[in-house]
């Protein structure tokens, strides 16, 4: 049986709606206005999805469609702004040390330096979901990446003192006391 765009709308139009409501979260965006994009999307494939595939492929579709939308938010200049001034919230925060870190956002959790790259890996890219996991817009995730990334920069310089000072330690050391003993 033939699935038609009417059956697919009459069957998970409520759900497609509490779909992309749970998505944007209060970002302030439409919910209809998101979820009439959807439907636009899907009226425009090639072919309509099967009955076992359609709640797959809306949530997919709805789900691209909020990251978009997230990306464009981030782009907008609020009203009232000039487009050519710079966006405080935007701005680079100034340099600080992990204390004072510490002293405004908390004590993190150590990663040891070796991980940082796999970890760097692993976020890059990630924001638009983990937005969409939290229920939050791509702004505030990217405040709070930008700020685990002050912790990692501060530890991976820490770390590369203290690396540097064992192995002056560890590896000269021995070499001046064979040097001076011959």
């Amino acid at each position: 049986m033939s699935t038609t765009l009417v059956d697919l709308y009459t069957r998970y139009s409520e759900r497609l709606a509490a779909h992309v409501a749970d998505g944007l979260g209060m970002t302030g965006t439409d919910t209809d206005d998101v979820t009439q994009e959807v439907w636009l999307e899907v009226a425009q494939l090639s072919a309509l999805p099967e009955p076992d595939q359609a709640w797959a492929i809306l949530m997919g579709l709805a789900d691209r469609v909020i990251d978009q939308g997230a990306d464009y938010r981030q782009l907008e200049v609020p009203y009232g702004a000039l487009a050519d001034v710079p966006n405080p919230m935007r701005e680079a925060e100034p340099a600080r040390t992990l204390t004072e870190f510490h002293v405004e956002h908390g004590e993190c959790s150590t990663r040891p330096s070796a991980d940082i790259e796999t970890y760097e890996h692993l976020v890059e890219g990630a924001h638009p979901a983990i937005a969409h996991a939290f229920h939050t817009d791509l702004v505030v995730v990217g405040r709070h990446a930008e700020a685990d990334q002050v912790v990692v920069d501060l530890r991976t310089a820490e770390e590369l003192e203290a690396s540097k000072a064992r192995t002056t330690k560890t590896h000269i050391t021995p070499i001046c006391e064979t040097a001076l003993a011959s």
